[in-house]
Order: C-alpha cells, then structure tokens, then sequence
C-alpha cells in the first residue's frame, strides 16, 4: 500500500497506530511487533530530523507490504541527498544520548538499503517472519 504523510509527529504516530493493526491482524508475537516498529520510528524520525531539520510540512511517501511472510517498507524523502556512506551504525561502547536509530533498525531488520534519487533518499526495510515470530 502506498502512503503520503507529513513529516508532523502526529500524522507519523497516526501512521504508526495503522500499521501496527495490520501487524496485529497477523498474529505475531508482543516482541516482533515492537521491534518493527522500534525500526520504522527510528527511520521516520531520522528522516525527520536529519533531511528535514524539522520541518513540519514536508512529505514522506511510504510504501508498505504487511503479510504473512515479510514486514517490509520503503520511506522515501524529498529532502538533500544524504550520503549512503554516512548511513552507517555507530559503535555502541560509545554511550550517547542519541544515535541509535541506523544501528537499531540494522539489527532488527533482515534487509537496509539505502539509496540516492534524483528527488531525495530511499530507505528500504524488510524483516521475513519466522514460524517463532508468531505467537503459538
């Protein structure tokens, strides 16, 4: 499914709150579903607060695919081109009060990718359920 939203923390949390229904509608554990969401929210703020500086006005196209084999999504901004190479997680020996985001959704998902576009950056998550990320 195809989505356009702002870049305002409220539209992102409505968006989130459907999202979350679907996974729910497919039976997978508490901890499946906060790690996928843990994902996409630090993905969206990031594009948030890092291409947008903010902005509350700006859009974010989403495509999403929920079903019964994957989780996967792509957020796309409209923002400057962020260089893939900085796309990278930090050491976490390093203990700071911000920064996680690229090394959670790393961690928690199969599949990153990032990319350049002639209007912005793409970031692409996916996770492949598991017959133990369904609740028995």
């Amino acid at each position: 499914m195809h989505y356009n939203i702002k870049s305002r923390l409220e539209e992102i949390h409505k968006f989130e709150v459907e999202f979350e229904n679907q996974l729910n509608n497919l039976n997978l554990t508490k901890q499946v579903i906060f790690n996928i969401k843990l994902a996409f929210h630090e993905a969206i703020i990031n594009v948030v607060q890092h291409t947008y500086n903010f902005e509350p006005d700006r859009n974010i196209s989403i495509e999403l695919d929920v079903n019964k084999e994957y989780f996967e999504c792509s957020l796309e901004d409209f923002g400057k081109h962020v260089d893939p190479e900085h796309i990278k997680p930090r050491k976490t020996e390093k203990i700071q009060s911000s920064g996680l985001g690229v090394f959670l959704y790393s961690k928690l998902m199969d599949e990153v990718e990032f990319s350049n576009t002639d209007t912005g950056n793409i970031l692409r998550l996916k996770r492949v359920f598991k017959p133990v990320d369904f609740k028995s």
